[in-house]
Formats: C-alpha cells, structure tokens, sequence
C-alpha cells in the first residue's frame, strides 16, 4: 500500500496575494500548504506479515487548502523541530507529548523522528528528513517526498492525513503530520511503528517503534455536544455534532445527510468578545468531516464563552484541480458555547 507522506497536491491552485509573506520559493509555499484527503491504495512488490497503513493524502477530486500564519514562519525558522514551535502554539505541550528523538541513517539520508502526540483521532508527528547531497533545488526538494506506512499494535492504523513541511537549511526539510487514527481508546498505551521509505523505492526502510499514550491530553481536552444545522446548494443537509478544544486547538465535527459532500465548508465569525474567529474544513471522509481553527485569522481568547460562526461553502471544482475562493453563506450565524 503505497502513501505520500507529503504529497504536495501540485494540481491545486490557491490565491494568497492577499496575505504579506516573506519571499518564499514556490517549493515553500507548496510545502507550507496544508493538504487533505483519502488515501488510495496501490500494489507494490514488497510483502509484509502485517496490514500497513499510511499517513499520507491524496486528492478527493478536491480540497481545501489554507497557508500558515507569519506567526508560524518565524517560529519555524527557529529551528527547534517540536510540533508547538511548528505550529506557532504558545502553550506548553511538553505533558502531551512522546519525546522519540530518533535518528536512522541510510544510503546517505537521514531520517529523524523527533516527537509525537496522540491527540483523539489523530497521531501528530514531526520528522526530519537529512541529505548528504542536501536540497539545492526547487527539484531535489520536490523529490524529497517520502512514502511511510504506520502501525498501532502491528494493525492498520490511518485512513489519511493533513500536514505541511519546508526546507529549514539547505539539507533538511522538516515536517509535521496529522495521521488519522480511529477506535482508540486514549486511556490506553500504544506501540506504534512509523516506516519510512523513498518514494517508489520499497527495498530500503528508516524504521521507528515507540509506544505512545493520549490519556492527559484527552484528560485535558472538553467537548461540547452541538444541534445546529445548515444547509448546502445541493440541498444536503449539514449538522454540527461535536466542539471540542485542548492545548493542540479546536476543532469542530459535522456530517451530511448524504453518502458524500461535494463542498469546501467554512465557518467565520467572531467570540463574543469580538475577536475575529474561522474554521476551515481539515478533514472529509464520505459524509462526515472536520473543521480546525485557523491561525490565520487569529486565536479563540480565553476569556471568551461563546462563538458565533457563519457558515460559508464553495463547490468542488468537477474537472480541474483549481479551487474556487467564491465562497457563499449557505446558512444562518449559529451559536456555539465554550463552557
């Protein structure tokens, strides 16, 4: 079962002129995006004993893309390789996280895990990737990319992925991915195993084993069962289910009323303090999805109580792979309680 691990979903174009940005080579902006989807599988020589499943993501025939925050490029550039200072979060993960710090070389690459978090249904990691040659080119940074398969207790562990990553120096690139994991109790201990392998080339694996656990994040995550409702140009109905909010940020879960969403969804508003606020759709799994906030537009205060979020929509592009920022309202403000 081949997987990208950092497909870049070159076919999709975005219009970011309205965000200020430092000169970033088209590589960077590619990489910084992040990307969605469903994995795809494919058939390859190698054998294995135990089912392999991939962080990785592959276009639904569309998704939605969003850029990291200026915030997040100064972080970045820190070079610290944690997913806090990736992310741009100011809070301390330390409790949350596995500390793996491994590194494995081969045919003059190396590959480094350098921590990761369990976080309810997704298993944030962040790797480093090292080469001898280095990555002088927008082309040799382009072919970095590197397929991995992920295990929990030796079984299939991931569906799909989001993630961005970026050349820090000329010869590492650094990465962070959110892998979808599913049925877990988070109460419990994990051993994960994490393959590595260049892209197309199965005969040589980077290979990490750690054993991870998300029962203090999840002690510390609340959720907020939602009822409200909106509904789509289709005529598909879209219901909120869940808000919940930790130190990793929030997020909101929806599903359709049909086997499959055919738009990008968004929801903006603002908290009741009046401080800007935005969620865009992260992941899409047949007619159940999920919305993340967006730093882009700005942190929820914690002093805040409620949101106010409008909900916005744009149809999947049918033949091209060009995303449409004409998004629409497709609903009334819905009220969403924070305690």
């Amino acid at each position: 079962m081949e997987k990208n691990i950092y497909a870049l979903l070159n076919e999709i174009e975005t219009n970011t002129d309205h965000y200020k940005r430092e000169d970033l080579s088209e590589f960077e902006k590619k990489r910084l995006k992040v990307f969605t989807g469903k994995l795809r599988k494919k058939k390859h020589r190698v054998r294995r004993t135990a089912a392999a499943a991939a962080c990785a993501a592959v276009v639904l025939g569309a998704v939605g893309i969003t850029m990291f925050s200026d915030q997040v490029y100064a972080q970045i550039k820190a070079v610290s390789y944690d997913i806090a200072s990736f992310l741009g979060i100011k809070k301390d993960l330390d409790p949350y996280k596995t500390v793996v710090s491994k590194s494995v070389t081969k045919e003059g690459l190396t590959v480094t895990l350098n921590e990761v978090i369990l976080d309810k249904d997704e298993l944030v990691i962040s790797v480093t990737q090292t080469s001898e040659d280095g990555y002088p080119t927008e082309k040799s940074q382009a072919e970095a990319s590197l397929d991995a398969f992920l295990y929990i207790n030796g079984r299939e562990a991931s569906g799909s992925a989001s993630g961005g990553a970026r050349k820090i120096s000329e010869d590492t690139i650094e990465s962070v991915i959110n892998c979808d994991v599913k049925n877990l109790n988070m109460d419990e201990k994990y051993d994960i195993e994490l393959k590595f392998y260049r892209q197309g080339d199965f005969d040589t694996a980077w290979e990490f084993a750690f054993s991870t656990s998300g029962e203090e994040l999840a002690e510390h995550t609340r959720e907020i069962p939602l009822d409200d409702s909106f509904e789509l140009p289709d005529g598909s109905a879209i219901s909120l289910n869940t808000y919940t909010s930790n130190d990793l940020g929030q997020k909101i879960y929806f599903s359709s009323d049909r086997k499959r969403i055919e738009y990008d969804i968004m929801l903006k508003g603002e908290d009741n303090l009046g401080n800007p606020v935005s969620f865009y759709l992260s992941r899409l799994e047949g007619n159940k999805g999920k919305l993340k906030i967006d730093d882009l537009t700005g942190e929820i205060s914690e002093e805040a109580t409620s949101l106010q979020l409008t909900p916005y929509a744009v149809a999947f592009p049918k033949e091209s792979g060009k995303m449409s920022s004409d998004y629409e309202q497709v609903g009334d403000a819905v009220e969403i309680p924070l305690s």
